[in-house]
This record gives structure tokens, sequence and C-alpha cells, in this order.
């Protein structure tokens, strides 16, 4: 799978990845933090509804469990977790889920959320890895892009390492490892120098959880076409796009799965029963839903998700809706941008 990129942080001055700790020297956004960014107000919404709680020890069953870990485990606890995932690998583990969902509040924060997340989520799962059965790609190539000057500068492929999926979303390319690692650790080196760590570690789970959660110009975030955040303009309701796991396909993988006909039509068919089945397990109402993207075209820069999420260094660091290195969402970005500029 071709997953588009993404951006959003951690606390990283308290966070540990099995033995990979953050750069002294980063800066990153977390819950309740101000800033004197020149950041929009649409940003700023972003930002509140993507921030990042600090590093907790998260324990199955623990009363000092943050909130949102406490409603996923009310709707979903350890056993059910076996009993779905019973070939799971060992690297996936439903310890890795909890520590991955406490990390962004804004996941679970109520059940009615959490059992539509997981619902959706979970369908993704089952036919990115049959099952958590996979932490990577079979098709294993180097996935370098270099085709920007941008890209080579900001996320350059270390020398004998191949960016090909990984994870329980099976993330991919140089530019995607990049960003994860930048806005998790702190440092893009250690997804660029290390790609494994996204298989071997509880960023499998984390990598997932973040992708849901982050939205990628133009497209919306998995969560916001599931949360009722996101709302369809005119021109979004002309391409029948609308709220619904249909659009969650969309966005993982549309160019592969959606439309009349598709490179890969069982794709989309595919993640279309795994989520009626889990939304029929967690007792979810699905009945107006719309769950399928045939009949769907991409998301483009004439929808409603197509917030200026990026600083151009082109323009002076103004905000623009383009990928470039410098994300709006993450505090000092614009920082970054600036002094690029020499």
């Amino acid at each position: 799978m071709y997953l588009t990129s993404f951006a959003l942080c951690l606390l990283s001055t308290v966070c540990s990845i099995q033995g990979l700790m953050p750069s002294n020297s980063s800066r990153v956004t977390f819950c309740g933090e101000q800033t004197t960014e020149p950041i929009s107000q649409a940003v700023m919404d972003l930002r509140d509804k993507l921030c990042i709680a600090p590093d907790v020890n998260v324990k199955p069953g623990a009363d000092d469990n943050p909130p949102n870990v406490k409603v996923l485990e009310s709707v979903f606890s350890e056993s059910d977790f076996h009993a779905l995932f019973p070939a799971a690998v060992s690297s996936y583990t439903y310890l890795n889920l909890l520590r991955s969902v406490a990390k962004f509040p804004e996941v679970c924060k109520t059940e009615e959320i959490c059992t539509r997340t997981l619902a959706a989520m979970f369908a993704h799962f089952q036919q990115e890895t049959s099952g958590l059965q996979f932490t990577e790609q079979e098709d294993q190539d180097e996935y370098c892009a270099d085709w920007s000057d941008w890209l080579v500068e900001s996320y350059p492929c270390s020398p004998g390492e191949q960016y090909f999926g990984r994870g329980a979303f099976q993330l991919t390319w140089n530019y995607n490892y990049g960003f994860f690692s930048r806005f998790v650790l702190g440092d893009e080196k250690v997804g660029l120098e290390d790609p494994d760590s996204l298989a071997s570690t509880w960023l499998n789970f984390l990598s997932a959880v973040w992708y849901f959660v982050t939205p990628q110009p133009p497209n919306p975030s998995m969560l916001e076409v599931l949360d009722g955040s996101w709302t369809p303009n005119s021109n979004d309701l002309a391409a029948n796009r609308r709220p619904g796991f249909g659009a969650t396909i969309m966005i993982i993988n549309g160019e592969e799965e959606c439309g009349i006909n598709p490179p890969n039509l069982e794709g989309s068919r595919a993640r279309q029963r795994f989520y009626r089945e889990y939304a029929d397990r967690f007792h979810l109402d699905i009945s107006n839903e719309k769950v399928d993207c045939v009949d769907m075209q991409a998301f483009d820069e004439s929808g409603s998700g197509n917030p200026e999420i990026y600083w151009a260094p082109e323009m002076g660091c103004a905000a623009c809706s383009w990928q470039t290195g410098f994300s709006a969402l993450v505090q000092g970005d614009y920082q970054r941008c600036v002094a690029s500029l020499g």
C-alpha cells in the first residue's frame, strides 16, 4: 500500500520507543501548548484535535490509565484482542495498541467514537496484514522517493535501507518514514536509518493510529470522516464523497481500490466485509452509512478537506496546502522553515 505523507508529533522529551530516544534538539507540540506562530484558526483547531499526551506507563486494567484508554478497554478487552486476531505476530500486542491510543486523547474519547474507530481501523488491519499476521510488505522494493529537491533534502534515503510497507497500516516510502519518526521522536533519522523499527516495535501500531487521525490534504483524516468533524462541501457531494467508512478506503488506498473498475476491485470489497463484521461486533448502526467508494471520486483541491497545513519556504514560509518539509501542525516547524531561508 502506498500511503501519503502525514504529520503529527509526540512529547519527545519524555517518550522512548523501546530504546530509541528522541533528539535533544527536537521541538514538538502537545496538548495545551500555546504558540506565537502565525497559524490560522483552522490549523489551531487541528492542533487541538491532534494534540499528543505525555508519555505514561500504560498497563491493561491499570486504574491510572488515561481516560481514552479506559474507554477502549471497556469496549475491547485483551481477550477480545486475542479472539479477533488469533494469528497476530508477537510484536502486535494489546499493550502496544493501548500505548499507541494513549498518545492521542481524541482517539476513543467516547464509547461511540471508540467503537466506530476500532471497527474501521481493524477492517484496514485485516486487509493490510491479514489479521496482524505480517509486519512487512511482501514486495520489498526500495521505495526511495527522490523526485523533488525538498524530499532529498528533508528525508534522504539511507544507503542499503528500503522503505517498503511496515506496521499495521503498512507505512511506505522514505518521506513517510521520515515524517513519522521526526514527529514521533523529533528526529527523522530514526525511521530513515532504522526502518525495521516500524515493524518490530510498538511503532507498528503507533504509525497506524497516527495515520488514522491525521489529514493529508486534500484528504481529511479517517477520524474526521467517521466522527462527524469533516463536513463535505458541494464539490465533495457532487463527487459522492460523504462521511463514512467508504471515505476511509478512498483515503488509505483509493487509487487502487475505488471507482467503477479499479486495479484492485476485491480490496475495497474485503475492507467493507470486515467493517460490516466489526460494526456488528460493536453493535454499530451503519444502515445509513456510505461504506463503499465505487462511485466516489478522489479527494481534490475543490473539496473541504484542504487546509493549509504546511509552510512553504519558496513563499517566505507562508502557509500552503501542498506538502513541504515543514508542517504547520508541529510547533517549531515555522522557525525551522524561516531558518532554512538563510
